[in-house]
């Protein structure tokens, strides 16, 4: 990232961030819980950081 423009790298955080924003839901923390035997609020936070990065869209 640090090779690109300011403007792509400030667009990058902004889609993060809309993303964790859109991913805080109760089904989504339920799941994390199930999965991960228990989830603090940090550990959500980890949690939807993972899942926002390991998804791959479809082309």
């Amino acid at each position: 990232m640090a090779t690109r423009p300011a403007e792509e790298i400030v667009g990058a955080q902004q889609v993060l961030w809309d993303l964790m924003a859109d991913s805080c839901t109760n089904p989504l923390w339920a799941a994390a819980y199930l999965i991960n035997g228990g989830c603090s609020d940090d550990g959500f936070d980890y949690f939807r950081g993972w899942l926002i990065s390991a998804w791959r869209p479809s082309t």
